[in-house]
């Protein structure tokens, strides 16, 4: 009985999990004032933080942002009304995104040109989740190796970074409306903000196995 509790309390809280935005959402991203600029390798370099509001995204709290793109045409401290928010794990809808949205033609879900957008995106999650704690100078160059991985051509894989990343957590913002990409389309941001690792869903399950255990033995009695 308690392994079939537990069992079926794991895989109602890993399909809860696969089922948090898995999809692109739209929202409006409000970013704060609390930039670190990263100097050296000109504008639009930037560690910062924002809060996402409108979709309905797994847990709650501020987003760590970075520079995806160069030139990001963004306003610190301003409001991205209409972003498109696209995670990089779940289903994996790049349809919204712009490079997945190129090799999407407006059918959604994973394409060819896609398998290479998901690289580029992962590869720089990879490369952004180490800007925080690099130094001034390795942060120019990642920061650089970001931009160049986003200005690559179709069906190349990224230069740079690890592009099989899991990237938990990680997240694409598209701004329609902004335009300036250093390629073409709209601008980009990575978010980050984490959610439990598969094995703390396990955790969580045994535990509600085990109440759940404990109050019908009490009813039983």
């Amino acid at each position: 009985m308690l392994r079939r509790l537990v069992s079926t309390a794991a895989a109602l809280l890993v399909a809860a999990h696969a089922a948090v935005a898995q999809a692109p959402v739209q929202g409006t991203v409000a970013t704060s004032s609390t930039f670190t600029p990263i100097t050296g390798i000109g504008a639009g370099g930037y560690i910062g933080s924002a809060m996402i509001t409108g979709p309905s995204l797994f847990g709650t709290g501020p987003f760590a942002i970075f520079c995806t793109d160069q030139a990001n045409n963004l306003s610190l401290g301003g409001t991205l009304v209409n972003a498109w928010i696209t995670p990089l794990f779940g289903n994996l809808d790049l349809s919204k995104t712009r490079l997945g949205g190129d090799a999407d033609a407006g059918t959604g879900g994973l394409q060819p040109l896609d398998t290479k957008a998901l690289a580029v995106y992962r590869a720089n999650a990879f490369l952004a989740a180490q800007l925080p704690s690099a130094s001034a100078t390795l942060r120019a160059t990642l920061q650089d190796q970001m931009w160049q991985n986003a200005a690559s051509p179709f069906n190349v894989d990224p230069a740079f970074g690890d592009k099989t990343f899991s990237a938990l957590g990680w997240y694409v913002i598209t701004m329609p409306n902004a335009i300036g990409n250093v390629t073409t389309g709209p601008q980009e941001l990575l978010a980050f903000r984490p959610v439990p690792e598969p094995s703390t869903y396990a955790l969580m399950a045994t535990g509600l196995g085990l109440v759940a255990l404990v109050v019908r033995r009490r009813r039983v009695a």
